[in-house]
């Protein structure tokens, strides 16, 4: 299992900087870090203490930490341990790995998303499910690439609460470029995400922590990130991060095709 050092891991949502972080309480005789998700959407937490101090700290070793919720005494251990308390180092006790979602997520398959651009409108897929350019991992197999111009506007496929965003990049290229996507993630009922990625520059029109409806307006298509060319990635994924299959309104629980146009017919 790769571990995040605990005193290093931050979440990056854009132009804000939302942590998943540690709040230290001190009692007569001990030290808890409190686990504090300040993030509107859930995480799996799971932390190993060092080996030498095993049998001197007691922590909570798996975990799903609500949105907007705190794990109480994730990580206890005595007073005297700790030289100085003001300047600790959380990485000297334990460290972490964390990662966005509900592991227990499991997607609702009779939901027919709306196609995630403007009603009406009708665009090409250019990479499918399966694509062998990106398209070939656990946690893009199913994504969904349309060929939105720069500039065109990106709908909301399915209702839910914005998770997270990022619209600060105006970079592109090969995969050096990965993280420089701009993007916007929602959370929907079931638990499952649905990310919408290479937005252009302060091209995100809603905020973390908003309610969003089906079909809304939410963000603008751009050239960001890892991509030869614009155009609008889309995933749906359930626990552990998995990406998985949808049908679209309008298209009869048939899956769609590279190289086909699809018209938005969302009510």
């Amino acid at each position: 299992m790769k571990y995040v050092w605990l005193l290093l891991f931050v979440v990056s949502i854009g132009n804000a900087q939302e942590n998943v972080h540690f709040k230290k309480e001190i009692t007569t005789d001990s030290i808890h870090l409190n686990l504090v998700n300040t993030m509107y959407g859930p995480f799996e937490v799971k932390i190993k203490v060092n080996d030498s101090l095993s049998n001197k700290v007691k922590v909570k070793e798996y975990s799903v930490l609500a949105a907007r919720d705190t794990l109480q005494k994730a990580i206890s251990f005595p007073l005297e341990i700790v030289n100085d308390t003001s300047s600790m180092r959380y990485t000297d006790y334990a460290a972490a790995d964390l990662m966005l979602g509900d592991p227990n997520a499991v997607h609702n398959d009779d939901y027919e998303y709306a196609l995630p651009y403007s009603k009406g409108a009708k665009y090409k897929i250019v990479q499918g499910f399966n694509g062998s350019f990106t398209h070939n991992s656990v946690r893009s197999r199913y994504a969904i690439d349309f060929n939105l111009r720069v500039g065109d506007t990106i709908n909301a496929a399915r209702e839910g609460i914005v998770v997270r965003t990022k619209d600060d990049s105006k970079e592109h290229g090969g995969k050096e470029f990965i993280n420089k996507a701009n993007l916007i993630t929602i959370l929907h009922d079931d638990g499952t995400m649905a990310a919408y990625v290479h937005l252009d520059y302060k091209g995100v029109l809603v905020k973390p922590g908003d309610t969003i409806k089906r079909g809304q307006p939410i963000g603008i298509s751009g050239l960001t990130g890892f991509t030869r060319g614009p155009h609008l990635h889309f995933v749906v994924r359930e626990g552990k991060n998995v990406s998985i299959p949808i049908y679209f309104k309008g298209y009869n629980k048939k899956y769609l095709k590279k190289g086909k146009k699809y018209k938005n017919k969302n009510e």
